[in-house]
């Protein structure tokens, strides 16, 4: 019943970009499972938005690896630079990349900017 579940949900995210309520809604109807079950799903994996994601995502590793190699640092310099713009507009998020970054310090960007 899980891979139903992702699969269900992946593919209203890859339609509308995000996870609307009233696609949960509907989706709960259609599989006879409670909402909370399906919103609780969504909101434990990263890779499910909930509300529509912000035009550009920069992912800053903070791992052990990284953090030695100035990630912090990295990732306070990106929110003073862009600390003036909308969560619409950017959000500066932590990852982990559980020490496979090659170089140490990963910064990832979901578009260019």
């Amino acid at each position: 019943m899980s891979a139903v579940i992702f699969d269900e949900l992946n593919a209203i995210q890859r339609q509308h970009g995000y996870l609307p309520s009233a696609e949960l809604e509907a989706l709960s109807l259609r599989m006879g499972m409670p909402l909370y079950r399906l919103h609780g799903v969504a909101s434990f994996y990263p890779h499910f938005h909930l509300a529509p994601p912000a035009r550009a995502e920069l992912r800053i590793c903070v791992d052990m690896s990284c953090h030695l190699r100035g990630a912090c640092e990295l990732k306070e310099g990106a929110e003073r630079m862009f600390g003036g713009l909308s969560e619409k507009e950017i959000v500066v998020r932590d990852v982990s990349c559980l020490g496979a970054a090659i170089p140490p310090l990963l910064c990832r960007s979901t578009t260019h900017l």
